[in-house]
Parts: structure tokens; C-alpha cells; sequence
């Protein structure tokens, strides 16, 4: 077949170009990846660089054109598949050839081609390191315009990509949403701040939210928007705000725990929430600032719902003690002689969730449970102190105090200076690293779930 592509008939025979590019490609798509890596052995890259190159001169119709480039982005596509995934030596030309596809063409099949052969590109990371260094090939394609890029900038593939996503929201039947989406999600996953911030700069967060709030969209896709929204809030403070500051999309990661959306949502949706709460705390950033009082009814209800997972757990109710806290400031600010926020929790169940815990949880959720029940439980004992007390500071001189408990395990042993400020990381840390479920099977990379934030 690489034969017959360089032979002089195939500047004549469009079909002859066809039929032997779909050949190449059932042999790239077995499911035995020594037929793939023989290809590569055998110089198919090369054969297929130089049909692109001898393209435009070939007297073939705007149709037959089309027709082969269709094939040829599907062939190049499934030479980027496998496991193992194949070298990237063999596969770097394909980023360049996918974002001309992605920045040049309007043929549906060959956009959704192009954005899983990015996806599959992605997935191929053997490691985090190897995957931050292909999102940042990614952000690294020239069009032509020779200059370096101001990273608060949208960027021109990105951008096309989130329109892509966007687009697809509003027709259901397009093939574009699911990949675009994905794509987007990778490459917030990476441990590059500038990648997150390109993504973001470009409208992800936007386009996250569009289908997060799609109640006909599907649960697999709703689920992996805000397991990236959540990254995406784990990453650096203005990335947090960049969340925050989108009201529908925080108000979204809300409302699905709130409105029953499917456990999985509701899952990586309170990851999000607790990002938030710990990145950002409840003072205003600019002129937002997150609701300490939907943040205490979310944990305490997804308390309620997820008793499988400790981790979690553990996660919402540091969320919880931060909501608390938050009260004993409001309460000396304003002069009141009882944490608001303790009343609230009463109100939707908290101690009844706390005290579930402490009759069966492990041992390091008892011992949180425990803490916060006598600290914040209902009583006189919870009414701020009438001076000199170290009720509510932010490190408190009462060891029995503790700190958010898994801060509290990195603390350094003179403990946490006063003017700390909580660490995301300490808190997530925790997180599994398990990905959800691919949205496309068979285009399954290593099992790695490339989200930067959470512990492996």
C-alpha cells in the first residue's frame, strides 16, 4: 500500500489513494499494536508526509480531495492509538497535522478526527512529566504569526477547540462535544500552570459550564466537566477565581448536588466546591465571593450520600471546619454571641452526619468527627469566649484546637504560623487518582489519570 501511495498512478487514482490509506489504517487499528509499530518501522509516516506534500498539484476534485483527507486524518488518527502508545518520535508530526486540520477545515468528520488523534496524543503520556510536555507542544504550534504569545491571551487552537465544544452544546447530534470536552479536560490536567492558563484564557471554564448545566447531556460527560472545573480550581489562586468568577459555572457545581444530578457528578462537583472553599476561603475576590452557606450544605449532604469514600469524607469535612471557622470571624465581627454557621449546620444535618461518622468511619474520620462535634456541636460551649480567648483564631494556642486535619499531619513542629494560609494540596492530597472511565473506549491511553493535583 506505501508502495502504490508514491507510485506515479497515484496522482491519477484518487480511489487507489483511498483504498490504500483505508488498508493502512485497519492495519494501524488492530488490536495487536506490533502491526502499528511495523508500520512505523516500514516508514509509513514518511509515505504519508510525502502524498500531503504532493496533494495540491494532483488534479483531483474538491470531492475526491476531501474524500482522502478524510481517510488520511482517520489513518493518522489510529497511528496515534494502542497500548502501549506508540513513541512519540514516531507520532510529532501528527500535533502539527491535526491543529492545521482543527485551524483550516470545516469537514465535521475530519474535526472530530483531528481532535481525538489530540486526545489520543495526550493519553499516550508514559508519565505527568511526558504529558505536561505534550500539552505544551501543543501550546507551542505556529501559525504563522512569528510572535510569542501573551499567556493571558486566548490561544488560536485552544480557542478553536472550546468554539468546537460550545458549537456542539447546541446541536446534540454533533460528533464534536465529546472529544473537544476531553481534550480541554487533558490538558487542565497537566501540572503546567501556563497550559491551565491558556485553556482558561481561551474559554474552558465556559465551556465546562455549558455542559455541566446540560441535564440532557450524558452523565459520563457531565461528570468528566467537573472533574476538569475541578482542576482547574485546584491549580493556582487566579485559576480558583477564574471559576469563581464565572457565577453559572460556580453556581452549577452547586446545583447538581443540590438537584440529585447522578452520584459521579455530584462526586468530582464537591471536589470542585472544596477546591474552591480551600484555595479562596469566603472573603470576597473582587467582587464575588463563595457562598459559605451552600458550601456547608453541600459537604453535609454529600456527607450524607458518599460513605464509601474516605477520602471525600475527609475532604468535606475540613470544607465544613473552614465554614465553621468562617462563622466565629463573622460572629466577632459582627458582635454576636454564637457562630452563626453552627446554627446552619444544625439546620441541615450536620451533626447528625458527624455523629453517623463517629459510630462507624475509620478511625482518622472518627477522630475529625470528634473534633468537630466538640468544638461546634450545639451548646453554650460554643458561644465565642467573653475575652482573651482563642476561640475562632486562625491558629489557635489551645492544642486541642487542632488544625484542618490534613493540614494538621504537614504542619512543621513549631506549628503553622499565624499568617498561613491553608494549602489546597494538603488538603486534596488524599484524592484518588483513578480517571474517570474513558468517554471513548477504544481509545483508551495508559492508565494514568493526568489530573495535577490530587496525590497519585
Amino acid at each position: 500500500a506505501m508502495v502504490a501511495l508514491a507510485s506515479p498512478g497515484a496522482a491519477e487514482r484518487h480511489d487507489l489513494c483511498d483504498q490504500c490509506l483505508w488498508l493502512l489504517g485497519n492495519i494501524a487499528g488492530d488490536g495487536d499494536v506490533a502491526l502499528r509499530d511495523a508500520l512505523f518501522a516500514a516508514g509509513v509516516m514518511e509515505a504519508l508526509g510525502l502524498l500531503f506534500m504532493q496533494m495540491p498539484a494532483f488534479s483531483w476534485s474538491v470531492q475526491e480531495r476531501a474524500q482522502v483527507l478524510r481517510t488520511l486524518t482517520w489513518l493518522m488518527g489510529s497511528l496515534c492509538r494502542g497500548i502501549p502508545a506508540p513513541a512519540l518520535a514516531d507520532v510529532e508530526c501528527c500535533f502539527d497535522y491535526f491543529a492545521q486540520v482543527l485551524m483550516g477545515s470545516d469537514d465535521a468528520q475530519m474535526l472530530h478526527e483531528a481532535l481525538w488523534g489530540l486526545c489520543y496524543l495526550m493519553e499516550g503520556a508514559s508519565n505527568e512529566e511526558d504529558c505536561s510536555a505534550r500539552a505544551e507542544r501543543i501550546l507551542s504550534i505556529d501559525f504563522g504569526e512569528g510572535e510569542a504569545r501573551d499567556p493571558a491571551e486566548p490561544h488560536p487552537l485552544l480557542s478553536q477547540v472550546v468554539c468546537f465544544a460550545r458549537r456542539a452544546a447546541q446541536d446534540l447530534r454533533s460528533p464534536l462535544r465529546v472529544p473537544a470536552l476531553r481534550l480541554l479536560g487533558l490538558l487542565v490536567a497537566t501540572t503546567v500552570p501556563e497550559v491551565t492558563d491558556a485553556a482558561v484564557a481561551s474559554g474552558a471554564v465556559q465551556a465546562f459550564r455549558l455542559v455541566l448545566r446540560d441535564a440532557k447531556a450524558s452523565d459520563a460527560v457531565r461528570r468528566d466537566a467537573a472533574w476538569a472545573l475541578s482542576n482547574i480550581a485546584a491549580g493556582t489562586k487566579d485559576q480558583a477565581v477564574a471559576v469563581l468568577s464565572d457565577a453559572a459555572a460556580s453556581d452549577a457545581l452547586f446545583a447538581v448536588v443540590e438537584q440529585g444530578a447522578s452520584h459521579a457528578v455530584r462526586r468530582e462537583s464537591a471536589w470542585a466546591v472544596v477546591a474552591l472553599a480551600t484555595q479562596l476561603g469566603f472573603e470576597a475576590q473582587g467582587a464575588v465571593a463563595l457562598d459559605a452557606r451552600r458550601v456547608l450544605a453541600l459537604a453535609t449532604a454529600m456527607l450524607r450520600d458518599d460513605r464509601g469514600e474516605a477520602a471525600l469524607q475527609r475532604a468535606l469535612l475540613d470544607a465544613a471546619e473552614l465554614v465553621l471557622r468562617h462563622g466565629d470571624g463573622v460572629a466577632r465581627a459582627q458582635g454576636l454571641k454564637a457562630n452563626p454557621m453552627v446554627r446552619l449546620g444544625e439546620e441541615v444535618g450536620l451533626l447528625d452526619e458527624l455523629e453517623e461518622l463517629l459510630r462507624g468511619s475509620e478511625p482518622g474520620l472518627q477522630r475529625k468527627a470528634q473534633l468537630l462535634t466538640t468544638r461546634f456541636g450545639a451548646g453554650p460551649e460554643n458561644r465565642l469566649p467573653d475575652k482573651g480567648g482563642s476561640f475562632g483564631s486562625k491558629t489557635p494556642q489551645n492544642a486541642a484546637w487542632g488544625t484542618p486535619s490534613a493540614i494538621q499531619a504537614a504542619a512543621p513542629p513549631g506549628g503553622l504560623p499565624t499568617d498561613s494560609a491553608l494549602e489546597l494540596k494538603d488538603v486534596v492530597d488524599a484524592h484518588p487518582c483513578a480517571p474517570p472511565a474513558p468517554l471513548f473506549v477504544a481509545c483508551q491511553g495508559p492508565a494514568l489519570r493526568q489530573q495535577r493535583r490530587w496525590a497519585a
